[in-house]
């Protein structure tokens, strides 16, 4: 530690003896960093709109595909494009986390019989043991199978709002591929770029 005083001493001496050089080299320096983290940015930003282009290109691709095939609303013909999702629940107790995943459990044995009334009563009845991610959005997953795109952008936004830190970023790109079957594009630009920079960040953070 007795080297720190010592340098800083001699840092001031050559300051002194030099100070317009050496406030050159200081501002030439801000300049270098100031530099490196705008090019940064404008390399984050670019990779963003990039990505985000991609993602409405696809998305148009598909919308042309389904229209020359002549589908229409519904969507039991195929299979949704949600995948299952872990998600990280703060159950209020085990019995509670036990009942829910029974009730879980039933509804995806209805939903393999197209049972989807029964399927949406024990989803409705997991809700009432407490608040999940799970289940709203097994809702949404259960909505877009049944043609009800409405029904899943909504149960898409209830189960973002708990999902306060972002931590499950599919479910902004779900919602944006929904709102963009929906016709509403602007939403859509919103929602995939929410999902775009929070797997940049993730990326970054790695």
């Amino acid at each position: 530690m007795a080297e720190i005083p010592s340098l800083l001493a001699t840092y001031q001496r050559l300051f002194k003896a030099r100070p317009l050089f050496w406030s050159g080299v200081v501002v030439t320096y801000a300049a270098i960093i100031f530099t490196t983290f705008a090019y940064l940015e404008a390399r984050k930003t670019e990779q963003s709109q990039q990505r985000l282009m991609l993602l409405e290109e696809q998305l148009e691709e598909l919308r042309h595909q389904r229209n020359e095939q002549g589908v229409t609303n519904s969507h039991r013909e195929r299979p949704g494009f949600m995948r299952d999702l872990s998600f990280n629940e703060n159950w209020v107790n085990d019995d509670t986390k036990t009942n829910v995943a029974r009730l879980l459990d039933y509804a995806a044995f209805a939903i393999q019989k197209a049972d989807f009334r029964r399927a949406e009563r024990l989803y409705a009845e997991a809700e009432t043991a407490q608040t999940t991610f799970v289940v709203p959005y097994n809702l949404a997953r259960l909505h877009y199978l049944e043609g009800d795109l409405k029904g899943t952008a909504i149960y898409l936004e209830n189960v973002i709002a708990l999902d306060t830190g972002a931590r499950y970023p599919e479910l902004r790109l779900y919602l944006g591929v929904v709102q963009y079957e929906l016709g509403q594009t602007a939403e859509s630009r919103k929602s995939l770029q929410l999902f775009i920079d929070r797997t940049l960040a993730d990326k970054k953070a790695d």
